[in-house]
């Protein structure tokens, strides 16, 4: 594999993930993409109102996030 893509990544239901520093950019992204392939994603953030911004978005793209 020359890349790493959200295809790659195998089903994670039923895993539980930490994501640091997503709130925003990668952080956001990988949260994001682990929850759609499944995963219960723990964001951990320092700004509680990104935290939320980023929560909601989230639950807004991915449906039983």
């Amino acid at each position: 594999m020359n890349n790493w893509t959200k295809e790659n990544i195998e089903s994670q239901n039923g895993k539980i993930v930490i994501v640091t520093g997503s709130s925003s950019g990668i952080g956001f992204e990988a949260a994001k993409v682990l929850s759609e392939k499944g995963a219960k994603v723990i964001i951990a953030v320092r700004n509680e109102e990104k935290a939320e911004k980023a929560i909601h978005s989230i639950k807004k793209e991915v449906p039983g996030a």
